[in-house]
């Protein structure tokens, strides 16, 4: 049995940042990030790009602390593929997660895929009813630092620092939290895997860690902007007590209504950079040719406020989103508070 502890080698512990990173070798920087991810709603909707995205997201989260995507493994769940229909979602999964690898590539060898080093199949899941489940291909990366110190947990560091979005949100809600919670329908128009987009986000945070500018970062996915801005909230040190307002009128070249801005799921990060820094992210990302989007400073409020221009649209204390992210399970399974 193992855990985040084994021989105290662990440099970010599960849930303090987008990947666990460990530092492996004694007297060595060296750190390997790993990260799990998929999510069966997109496959249900188009099984390709379920696939695809479980691959992205998880390079993406291995990204996130610095690491550059060196492998991954597979856990490819389906139902009955005696029936048609699911060995073709089975087959559109395995082509999705192919592409996804050969696409996105290795960042250290130019025209290499992303290496499967294993993997397993899971057919015939199923309910009483014969019903088969989602198709659920699940991803795991494990990326490599060259030095474990660069990397960096998702929660807010300092009252002045810069949040700006590397990427940009795209009318593409389809299978995503704000369709099932809020509207309950699952919606059609599901993210679009954009490999070359991928690989430039990718790069660019990377490099940003390698610069030493990176002070927090998250990956855009389940939930969208709004979520990860929360999660980067309640990340961050309890006693800090940092807020943020995000002002939409820093995203409306995006030309999306509020609504989509804040719960796209397209594929992109929000990184934490000091202030004063502008000129040079710009930089790095017109290089890079991805997409950048200041979204404000990071304030002493324990807040998260979301704005319009002179309009305010909704405002959350840091408490109140803490509770709410670690109770919920209590509510769903009729836990009394306390225990």
């Amino acid at each position: 049995m193992y855990d985040s502890e084994v021989q105290g080698r662990a440099v970010l512990r599960p849930g303090e940042a987008d990947a666990g990173v460990i530092a492996p070798i004694d007297g060595k920087s060296v750190g390997l990030a790993f990260s799990v991810d998929g999510n069966p709603f997109y496959g249900l909707i188009d099984p390709y790009q379920g696939g695809a995205l479980a691959v992205c997201e998880a390079a993406r989260n291995v990204a996130s602390v610095g690491a550059v995507p060196s492998a991954i493994t597979d856990c490819l769940n389906y139902g009955n593929p005696e029936i048609e229909e699911v060995f073709w979602e089975f087959k559109e999964g395995v082509r999705g997660v192919g592409d996804a690898c050969r696409k996105i590539g290795l960042l250290t060898e130019e025209g290499y895929p992303i290496p499967v080093v294993s993997g397993n199949v899971s057919f015939y899941n199923q309910g009483k009813s014969g019903k088969a489940i989602p198709p659920s291909p699940i991803i795991a990366c494990v990326g490599v630092l060259d030095d474990w110190s660069v990397s960096r947990s998702i929660g807010f560091k300092d009252e002045g620092d810069v949040l700006y979005l590397v990427g940009e949100p795209l009318d593409e809600l389809g299978g995503g939290e704000y369709y099932r919670t809020v509207l309950g329908t699952f919606g059609g128009n599901v993210p679009k895997a954009d490999f070359i987009r991928e690989r430039r986000q990718i790069e660019s945070v990377i490099e940003m860690h390698r610069l030493g500018w990176i002070k927090a970062a998250h990956d855009i996915s389940s939930g969208g902007i709004l979520t990860a801005i929360a999660e980067m909230a309640i990340g961050q040190d309890p006693s800090n007590g940092l807020g943020f307002v995000l002002d939409l009128a820093e995203l409306a070249p995006t030309g999306l209504e509020p609504e989509k801005i804040l719960f796209s799921e397209t594929g992109a990060f929000i990184v934490e950079l000091p202030a004063g820094m502008e000129r040079e992210v710009l930089a790095l990302c017109a290089r890079n040719r991805v997409r950048l989007y200041r979204l404000g400073e990071i304030n002493s409020f324990p807040r998260l406020e979301v704005i319009d221009g002179s309009e305010r649209l909704a405002i959350w204390e840091l408490e109140e989103l803490r509770t709410a992210y670690d109770s919920g399970c209590r509510d769903i399974f009729g836990v009394p508070a306390g225990r």
